[in-house]
């Protein structure tokens, strides 16, 4: 198990992440992204794992960190002259019982703003077409799936589906916004096409993937495109100035 967690690969995605990688390092990653598919699998699972670190782990954290203020307080140590680390201490290990370096409860700006803004797409659904086939009953299937947040579930039967169209690309995003799956939520909805009947949901949340992967002009370019108040575009575009 150690070998698996210490080889040169987890090392090297480790320094990218925390920001230690050089210049050269950094191009590594980015060849390797394009050629090694196992590499590629390692790297999205390790932002997989921040992703969900961030969502569920983070508010815990800071939660313990506020009640040990609120007893450093209550306590009448304030100005007493004994460290307020003392009493933090206590806090950062849930950290290490978690097993979860420090950095990654650290959120840069987008990360926040992302965590902050997105929701899942309660109303997500589709008219059921005439014909039906494999494809009308995997979309159909997919959407039930999503709102009950089985996001794997929903990303196991659309990726292999043959003929993906507009609403499967796009529920297949969603699901993987869900997971934490970012680049490959951006991947998908790449392939939706300008005709999606869904247009403002589409920018919204794809502008919500762009920003978490820092491509913040690209995201502005994105928000920009909706036309109605369904979402809070505004407030968000000035969030990010």
């Amino acid at each position: 198990m150690d070998e698996l967690y210490n080889d040169a690969d987890t090392d090297l995605i480790d320094r990218h992440f925390t920001g230690r990688a050089t210049d050269s390092e950094q191009q590594e990653i980015k060849k390797r992204m394009e050629t090694d598919s196992s590499f590629r699998e390692k790297y999205r699972d390790t932002e997989r794992v921040k992703q969900l670190v961030l969502a569920h782990e983070r508010q815990q954290v800071w939660k313990k960190l506020a009640a040990e203020e609120k007893q450093f307080q209550a306590g009448g140590h304030a100005g007493s002259g004994v460290p307020r680390f003392v009493y933090y201490a206590a806090a950062a290990q849930v950290v290490v019982a978690m097993g979860i370096s420090w950095y990654w409860l650290k959120p840069d700006a987008n990360s926040q703003l992302v965590a902050e803004y997105y929701q899942p797409y309660d109303e997500l659904g589709f008219p059921k077409s005439r014909g039906g086939g494999e494809l009308e009953a995997a979309v159909q299937q997919a959407v039930e799936l999503y709102h009950e947040k089985r996001y794997d579930e929903v990303i196991q039967l659309l990726t292999d589906l043959d003929g993906k169209d507009d609403r499967a690309f796009f529920v297949l995003g969603l699901a993987q916004i869900g997971q934490g799956q970012y680049e490959r939520a951006l991947e998908n909805f790449n392939q939706v096409s300008p005709q999606f009947d869904q247009p403002d949901v589409y920018h919204w949340y794809k502008g919500l993937v762009l920003l978490q992967l820092g491509k913040v002009e690209e995201c502005k370019t994105e928000l920009s495109k909706i036309e109605s108040d369904r979402f809070p575009v505004v407030a968000l575009l000035q969030a990010m100035e």
